[in-house]
């Protein structure tokens, strides 16, 4: 009977901690992701996580989720406040304190480290398309501070769909003998119900033919908009079909980010004369 070695458990991050990634668990996730099965909109897991491998991930699971929780309590409200007065120091304003509550309010939906991690980038510098000459706005800053969050989300998404796929065998291929014999089996059934009307056949075929390209459109527009929400260029492939952002993450796959669109032209642009 094979056993799995299973990695030393890590310690907890504390409560309002910054999203870090967890050696143990990412390797104990890599191994039951390497047995998954997609068949059409199902996920399977080719072999079942021990107890011991089940525990740990939703452990880590939890973690994750509670570093994606919004800012909660004064203690929060207050490390936000520390952050936006940090970054906004460099701007001579007088309504910089108002500025900084103003600011508090509008971002305490996220997690108080990811707008830390933000505000640290705007003050050293290191926040691409902010103008130095500027404050940012409370929205660039929501944005810089929401991108933080995207290996922590895909990390939760991977862990979720892990937890909760069905375990189901591969499925084997049928010998010839069985699908010559199922196929016997179906012509005696036709032929004790009598012949079908080809014509009706045909609509039957076209009609279930039409519902799923329409279910595959939208599951392909789905996995498209959640590049485009997070700001990147969903990836294109060569058979058509977009992988899922959360895949995407977890596999270290290269992303592109979306260039800003154009302003609307006027109607009586200058250009245009």
């Amino acid at each position: 009977m094979q056993t799995t070695t299973l990695p030393t458990k890590t310690s907890p991050q504390a409560p309002g901690s910054s999203w870090t990634p967890d050696p143990a668990a990412t390797l104990v996730a890599d191994r039951a992701a390497s047995t998954i099965l997609r068949y059409d909109t199902r996920v399977v897991l080719q072999r079942a996580m021990t107890p011991a491998e089940k525990d740990l991930l939703k452990d880590r699971l939890a973690t994750v989720r509670k570093t994606l929780l919004p800012a909660n309590g004064e203690t929060d409200l207050k490390r936000i406040g520390r952050a936006l007065s940090a970054a906004l120091m460099g701007y001579a304003r007088p309504d910089t304190d108002k500025m900084v509550r103003d600011y508090t309010r509008l971002l305490s939906a996220l997690p108080a480290w990811a707008i830390e991690q933000a505000c640290d980038d705007i003050r050293r510098g290191g926040a691409s398309g902010m103008d130095p000459n500027f404050p940012p706005s409370a929205p660039a800053i929501h944005k810089l501070a929401d991108e933080k969050l995207v290996q922590a989300r895909a990390e939760r998404d991977k862990l979720t769909l892990l937890l909760t796929a069905p375990v189901e065998e591969a499925r084997n291929n049928a010998t010839p003998e069985s699908r010559a014999h199922v196929a016997a089996s179906l012509q005696a059934f036709h032929e004790r119900m009598g012949t079908p009307d080809p014509q009706e056949s045909e609509q039957r075929k076209a009609e279930r033919e039409k519902q799923e390209q329409k279910r595959a459109d939208h599951a392909e527009m789905s996995r498209r908009m959640d590049y485009i929400r997070q700001g990147f260029e969903p990836p294109t492939n060569k058979h058509g079909i977009t992988i899922s952002m959360s895949l995407a993450l977890s596999t270290g796959m290269q992303l592109t980010r979306r260039k800003p669109a154009p302003p609307p032209r006027h109607e009586f642009s200058p250009d245009d004369q």
